[in-house]
């Protein structure tokens, strides 16, 4: 099963398989649901077997995404389950946390802001300062193995 589920609101979508692809590179194990789905599946039996299974959610905080019911879901479950939820902030001018439901939840968690990261284009570079705090975020919660694989090709999670 994948370690990490990445929840996110559709709009986002080009830049979220950016992440995936960034961090299935560097030997992280991801949930993604246009990857984890095939015709004829249950999205919420699917969605639900993720997060039954992962070891830590990255929440990829947008307005859309803080009003979406699924997203809003996946959350709600996420913390029902007590698994660790890493909240990535990709929308600039959003205040953290969002306003709306979600906002009990994600309000006493910490947040990673790769708001500096976005490009005049709504590109987000999954590099630099931002994307090795979301690593060492993450850390505690990855398997050892995962660890050796992520530090051999290169990348320092400190």
């Amino acid at each position: 099963h994948p370690e990490v589920f990445i929840s996110y609101q559709w709009d986002k979508q080009k830049e979220i398989i950016k992440l995936y692809e960034k961090l299935t590179s560097l030997g992280i194990k991801c949930w993604l649901d246009i990857h984890q789905m095939a015709g004829g599946d249950s999205l919420y039996f699917k969605i639900d077997e993720g997060l039954r299974n992962c070891a830590v959610v990255i929440s990829c905080v947008t307005m859309r995404y803080s009003q979406s019911a699924n997203c809003r879901k996946e959350i709600a479950l996420a913390d029902a389950l007590s698994k660790p939820i890493v909240p990535i902030l990709i929308e600039k001018g959003l205040k953290y946390p969002p306003p709306g439901p979600m906002s009990p939840t994600l309000g006493v968690l910490k947040y990673i802001n790769f708001t500096s990261s976005i490009n005049s284009n709504g590109d987000i570079s999954w590099e630099g300062e931002s994307f090795e705090k979301l690593l060492s975020a993450m850390k505690g919660n990855l398997s050892e193995k995962t660890i050796q694989v992520v530090t051999s090709r290169a990348c320092v999670i400190s």
